[in-house]
């Protein structure tokens, strides 16, 4: 396991050095999106589903996989800013970009919700901060929300808002523990 979150945290390291590269936007933005996807959906899948042992590996490589994301979606927002000719400082001052339906001010969120995870992910935080690491951690569902938001504003796509639904009504069943389908030695 240890190998598999070395390998994940060596891919992160590439994305950032190719993150001048306008032909691997697409993927850099698709590689932030699905590794998202399997960070939030990982965790109450493998509640609710035990007998799935993918769920709980998937569980223990999510810090390897939180900072794929991270440096995907940061290249993908760099290469937003330098090739859109768009300065950060007017993300704060310009009412455009600071409006509800635009897909800029989203993806900041996003940005912004999953730095207090990736920050708070090493050994030393993990010790200091004890119980309040997980509420820390579960900014990511902050981030994987309003990231839903931001790609259904590019996209205008309904599938994004059915992804939503679907993590909502697995989430619920997570925190009220029901398993849909229970392990071998729970029957």
């Amino acid at each position: 396991m240890k190998k598999i979150n070395l390998i994940i945290a060596w891919l992160s390291i590439l994305w950032l050095s190719v993150i001048l590269l306008p032909k691997t936007y697409n993927l850099r933005w698709n590689i932030a999106w699905i590794s998202l996807i399997i960070i939030v959906f990982s965790r109450p899948l493998a509640d609710i589903l035990p007998r799935i042992w993918i769920f709980k590996k998937i569980v223990c490589m999510r810090k390897g996989i939180g900072i794929l994301c991270w440096s995907a979606a940061l290249s993908h927002s760099i290469w937003y800013f330098i090739f859109h000719d768009v300065a950060v400082a007017n993300l704060f001052v310009d009412g455009f970009y600071r409006s509800v339906n635009n897909l800029i001010w989203w993806g900041v969120w996003a940005m912004i919700f999953i730095l207090p995870p990736l920050i708070t992910s090493n050994m030393y935080c993990i010790s200091k901060l004890g119980k309040y690491r997980k509420l820390i951690q579960r900014f990511t569902y902050i981030a994987f929300i309003t990231t839903a938001i931001h790609v259904y504003l590019v996209k205008q796509e309904l599938r994004i808002l059915i992804l939503l639904w679907i993590y909502i009504v697995i989430y619920i069943l997570a925190f009220k523990k029901i398993i849909i389908w229970k392990s071998k030695d729970q029957f």
